[in-house]
């Protein structure tokens, strides 16, 4: 099954940064939760502010990037993770997500969101 990740990044992306390939991050430094295409399909992330990469030029956006790569700012935390909240079916990987943005939220980080 294709899967999507979300993967907590610690600094601020540039429009430069590489964000080519998730093989790009070593699992032992960065935060990642896969959840499956089935889980994310059907939720709807049109209120939350996000940035899309394309052609190394980000693009603002109120979604995600379902086939692609997409930046979630820190001040757009509060509405994703209420929105994932709200549909949550005590999944296990939907509670690893939860819990990646908690730590996301209180440390200003962002989310890096791989599409399939």
């Amino acid at each position: 099954m294709p899967n999507h990740d979300f993967i907590l990044y610690k600094k601020k992306p540039s429009y430069f940064t590489n964000f080519i390939s998730s093989k790009y991050f070593n699992e032992k430094e960065y935060w990642r939760v896969k959840i499956d295409d089935n889980i994310i399909d059907g939720i709807s992330f049109t209120n939350v502010e996000t940035y899309f990469n394309y052609y190394r030029k980000k693009y603002k956006r109120n979604d995600l990037n379902v086939l692609g790569i997409t930046i979630i700012p820190p001040t757009s935390l509060e509405r994703f993770i209420k929105i994932i909240k709200s549909h949550n079916k005590n999944n296990e990987a939907m509670n690893e997500l939860i819990k990646l943005t908690e730590e996301a939220i209180d440390n200003n980080y962002y989310i890096i969101h791989y599409g399939i």
